[in-house]
């Protein structure tokens, strides 16, 4: 089978052996473009998503405007509710 990995602990991770057979453990962190296979999917898409956050306008609702669009949909799902229930109490009835 394969090689097992020792157990992640402090001292591991404060000072990784270079010399091991064994790969270090490291967490998880974002790829920086100084990291090898800049050119990766993973970088373009965070510099694309970066872009888009950037150039993304500012244009949020009203309170007012949030609140009339949330009477409005509520109401029409209850309204669309109850005629649901009309129409099946009339068929099974």
């Amino acid at each position: 089978m394969g090689a097992k990995l020792k157990p992640l602990t402090a001292e591991a991770v404060a000072t990784p052996d270079a010399a091991s057979p064994e790969p270090a453990l490291w967490s998880a962190r974002l790829a920086s473009p100084s990291d090898l296979g800049a050119e990766s999917p993973a970088l373009r898409l965070q510099d694309h998503l970066r872009r888009s956050l950037e150039a993304a306008p500012q244009d949020n609702w009203s309170a007012r405007r949030t609140l009339a669009f949330v009477v409005a949909t509520c109401s029409a799902f209850w309204i669309a509710t109850a005629l649901l229930f009309q129409l099946v109490a009339r068929a099974l009835g």
